[in-house]
């Protein structure tokens, strides 16, 4: 990894250390830090995995320094925060690969099954990595990290919901394209082509800017 994501994802990891430590609207805060760091460069598996893991990382040591049972519920809000960002990279990533749907003939076939089993797996991705870093948390911050991916588990998350909905539309709008494509093999479906994620990152980029001024509109009528 170059030292470019490793400085944005540890700007990512002290950000929401402090909006959880403040206290003060921590899902909508977490959320906005959560896309800042995506959209930054490529929104491809690798990259949300270590945005993910920095946030989470972070959110767990702002409630470190939380005394009583406010700690778990302000950390529960920040993971609130990381579903909802990701759910939002779902409809960027799907924008993008409808767009590119209309330049059919700049992509394989197997780009767009990739980029679809992406978003099919990314509900996955998420709880895999909030239970890595729960393995390297303080005791409290582990129980409370590892009983939300167990909830998630039954009761799902807004990033599956998400998932599920788009890879359905996707289905339907890319039947013929998905059908062609060649199988991939699990590294493969990892990787993300570099065009489409590119493109995911700038539509999230702007679903971020306003959810950012919304966020800033509410808070001034408050």
């Amino acid at each position: 990894m170059s030292d470019q994501p490793e400085q944005e994802n540890a700007q990512a990891e002290a950000a929401a250390a402090d909006a959880v430590e403040q206290g003060i609207d921590i899902t909508a805060a977490v959320r906005d830090i959560t896309l800042q760091a995506l959209s930054k460069g490529k929104l491809d598996t690798d990259k949300i995995r270590g945005v993910v893991r920095s946030v989470v990382s972070g959110a767990g040591e702002g409630a470190e320094k939380q005394e009583g049972p406010g700690a778990v519920a302000s950390l529960r809000e920040a993971l609130s925060g990381v579903d909802e960002a990701l759910a939002n990279s779902v409809q960027a990533s799907r924008l993008a690969i409808e767009e590119a749907a209309g330049h059919v003939g700049e992509f394989s076939n197997s780009e767009f099954k990739r980029a679809v089993e992406d978003l099919r797996t990314l509900e996955e991705l998420f709880l895999s990595t909030v239970k890595d870093a729960a393995a390297s948390s303080g005791q409290r911050v582990k129980q409370t990290l590892n009983d939300f991916v167990d909830h998630a588990k039954i009761s799902g998350t807004a990033v599956g919901k998400a998932a599920t909905d788009s890879v359905s539309l996707l289905s339907r709008q890319l039947g013929s394209l998905l059908m062609e494509a060649a199988s991939e093999g699990a590294d493969t479906a990892l990787r993300v082509g570099s065009q489409l994620s590119q493109a995911a990152a700038g539509f999230l980029d702007g679903i971020a800017g306003s959810l950012q001024a919304r966020s800033e509109k509410r808070d001034k009528k408050d």
